[in-house]
């Protein structure tokens, strides 16, 4: 039998990778309801996670294996997300993230016994790494003997589960100086973040906002291709979903806990993503290029 977990009311069987317990892109989207993958790969994206560590990059016929939710085909391969990523995605975690942590990411392995011979051939050569028995590698008491044969076999096996372990121990060694080095270099945490943002002087986007109509003014001179800037600005904002993977439903949630509020328009709501430095200047920038468009 496998060993289910239910998380936010949908149920998902345990799989590792490289060691490491992971869940798809898809997989994440569905259970926290997101509206698509592009908040989860956005991280990739910006390089906030690493490769390796926090998320592996794999073929589509290993990741349609991994998924428990239905993704479309793409030869450029899909990404598995693993414990540590998911913490650095989601950093302040609700009662879904823990029950995602504790019951499915820290939960004991679950030995998954080969019902099938015909199972097991049809995974032969795209083969998950799945949580294996370890009962594979010991040999059996019956077979251990004081002849020099067995002897080596057992030491063997010794030094095949000692290298694992050594393994698991450089992998957190290299997790956990990444880490410092980040925090030497000034990266403030997301409480700070949060504090300094909802402590944004609201009158700076009037600026804000006079800047952009400038800018879209601009385009509308020399372009023949929009009849507003209204026409503009919308193109502007699908140009910045596409290339930054900008989810604006979720951007909205996080306005409305910064601020206390929703917001009075997309532009507000621009104005305020801008205020963190990975998106600064973002949309001048995008009108800037649109204005050279002919």
């Amino acid at each position: 039998m496998k060993k289910l977990i239910n998380l936010n009311g949908k149920k998902y069987e345990i799989r590792t990778y490289n060691m490491k317990r992971v869940l798809t892109a898809a997989d994440i989207k569905d259970i926290k309801n997101l509206s698509g993958t592009s908040y989860v790969t956005n991280y990739i994206r910006r390089g906030a996670l690493k490769e390796g560590i926090d998320y592996y990059k794999v073929p589509w016929e290993v990741y349609r294996i991994y998924s428990s939710s239905g993704s479309k085909n793409t030869s450029k391969g899909s990404y598995i997300i693993t414990e540590s990523g998911y913490k650095i995605i989601f950093k302040k975690l609700d009662d879904i993230d823990c029950n995602i942590i504790n019951t499915y990411y820290n939960d004991e392995p679950v030995i998954i016994k080969e019902e099938k011979k015909k199972d097991k051939e049809k995974v032969e050569n795209i083969k998950p790494q799945e949580e294996e028995k370890v009962e594979q590698n010991i040999p059996d008491e019956k077979h251990i003997s004081s002849s020099g044969k067995d002897v080596d076999l057992l030491s063997e096996f010794i030094k095949m589960q000692t290298n694992i372990l050594q393994e698991i121990k450089d992998e957190h060694i290299r997790f956990l100086n990444g880490m410092m080095s980040l925090m030497n270099k000034g990266i403030t945490s997301d409480n700070e973040k949060q504090t300094e943002i909802s402590n944004i002087d609201i009158s700076d986007y009037d600026q804000f906002k006079k800047q952009i109509t400038h800018y879209a003014n601009k385009v509308l001179s020399n372009s023949t291709k929009y009849k507003s800037t209204n026409d503009i600005l919308s193109e502007a904002y699908k140009r910045l979903r596409n290339q930054y993977g900008i989810v604006w439903e979720q951007e909205k949630k996080d306005f409305y806990n910064s601020i206390g509020r929703s917001p009075v328009s997309t532009l507000e709501l621009e104005w305020w993503i801008e205020q963190k430095p990975v998106y600064k200047d973002l949309l001048i920038g995008k009108l800037e290029t649109m204005s050279r468009e002919r």
